[in-house]
C-alpha cells in the first residue's frame, strides 16, 4: 500500500470536498502498468445492482454493491446524506472492493 493510500484509511479529519462538492482525487493516484501480467486481468470484484423492500407498502431503497470476489472481510454500508446519492460514494466502494471488502451503497 502506497503512503498516499494508507493516509486515505487512516486519516480521521473530516471530509474535504473539491469546488464541485466531490472529494478530492489527489489522495488516490494509481499507478501504470509497467509489464502485462495474465493473472491481473481475472476479475477482482462485482458490482451488484438491486432494490431492497423497507415496508409492507411496498417502498424499496435502490441499493449498489461492490463486492470483492471470495471476501473474508464483514462487509461494509456506506449511507448517503439528504441531497446526495450513492454513486457519490461509488469510488470509495470500489476502492474498499480493490482491498477485498464488499461494499454497499444506498
Amino acid at each position: 500500500m502506497s503512503e498516499a493510500e494508507n493516509k486515505f484509511f487512516t486519516d480521521q479529519s473530516p471530509l474535504s470536498h473539491g469546488e464541485e462538492g466531490q472529494r478530492s482525487s489527489e489522495i488516490f493516484v494509481p499507478s501504470p502498468i509497467s509489464s502485462f501480467d495474465e493473472d491481473d486481468t481475472r476479475a477482482t470484484e462485482q458490482h451488484l445492482s438491486f432494490s431492497c423492500p423497507v415496508d409492507h407498502s411496498g417502498a424499496a431503497v435502490h441499493v449498489q454493491g461492490w463486492a470483492g470476489i471470495h471476501s473474508e472481510f464483514p462487509p461494509v454500508i456506506l449511507v448517503h446524506d439528504l441531497g446526495e446519492n450513492s454513486d457519490f460514494y461509488a469510488p470509495a466502494a470500489r476502492i474498499l472492493a480493490d482491498r477485498g471488502f464488499q461494499a454497499y451503497c444506498y
